[in-house]
């Protein structure tokens, strides 16, 4: 017969283990960023429920007034003191900036449809403060751009060594994935979605094969003649998820894959 206090210390260890999952059986497994995704999305489905009855009580959207210059994926913010002062919404999200939340909430235009959208503000401002010292090396170096290798027809990489700064890549909010900042001749950065474009792509190619819905996508694949009739494929990042491309620029398709359009459209 093992020692009873042997027996006590296995018994203990199991109930350890069977309490916390995510150190003993799922190594990398966080509880509460999980909890905090279903949350965001309840969030997003809450709102866009209050801002199609707000529309249809009123004719009118909930959003704040913006400036025709705000870039396409920035504008649009949804006024949560409209929403909240009738029968619409008990309160604003705790997701939201206005609650100390990390999400800006938007209304994209899509199709003749008006969807809930959220711009990652850790994004944003990373970026910005990235663009900040771009400026600043710009104002000391005779408006030389620092850039490096052409990424797309007039898009770099950044030389990071000219800046004397940490080299920034963010987390995409649709993959996961680390994604590149790249600048243009003029001195302007975006986010390069062009690898989060792609796997959408190929995704709903895969789906449409097999037979089934693409992951994580309410839209059916698209041809390659129809992704080059596109005016912007960011519009695909928008219809599949609940997030927008912030710090972005169009792509167009291109030898069959997503560029950065070259002319200025609406941002």
């Amino acid at each position: 017969m093992k020692p009873l206090s042997r027996n006590i210390s296995v018994l203990v260890w199991i109930v350890l283990c069977t309490g916390l999952l995510s150190g003993c059986m799922y190594p990398g497994y966080n509880s509460s960023a999980v909890d905090n995704r279903v949350a965001v999305r309840e969030d997003v489905v809450l709102v866009q429920a209050a801002v199609e009855e707000y529309r249809k009580v009123t004719g009118v959207l909930p959003i704040h007034n913006s400036d025709m210059s705000t870039p396409k994926y920035e504008k649009f913010k949804i006024d949560f003191s409209r929403l909240t002062n009738g029968p619409f919404l008990s309160k604003i999200p705790d997701s939201a900036f206005e609650s100390g939340g990390k999400h800006n909430y938007l209304i994209i235009e899509d199709g003749g449809q008006f969807l809930v959208r959220l711009m990652d503000i850790q994004v944003f401002q990373q970026v910005t403060d990235l663009e900040t010292v771009v400026r600043q090396y710009r104002q000391a170096n005779n408006g030389d751009v620092p850039g490096k290798t052409e990424i797309s027809p007039g898009w770099y990489s950044i030389d990071y060594e000219k800046l004397d700064v940490d080299r920034l890549q963010v987390t995409s909010m649709f993959t996961g994935s680390l994604l590149p900042i790249l600048i243009s001749q003029e001195g302007e950065l975006a986010v390069d979605y062009a690898p989060d474009i792609m796997k959408i792509i190929r995704e709903q190619k895969v789906s449409s094969e097999e037979g089934a819905p693409a992951a994580n996508s309410s839209t059916a694949a698209v041809s390659g003649s129809e992704l080059a009739k596109m005016d912007d494929l960011r519009s695909l990042l928008v219809a599949s998820h609940q997030y927008v491309p912030v710090k972005s620029q169009p792509y167009i398709w291109v030898d069959d894959q997503p560029i950065l359009a070259t002319d200025k459209m609406d941002q």
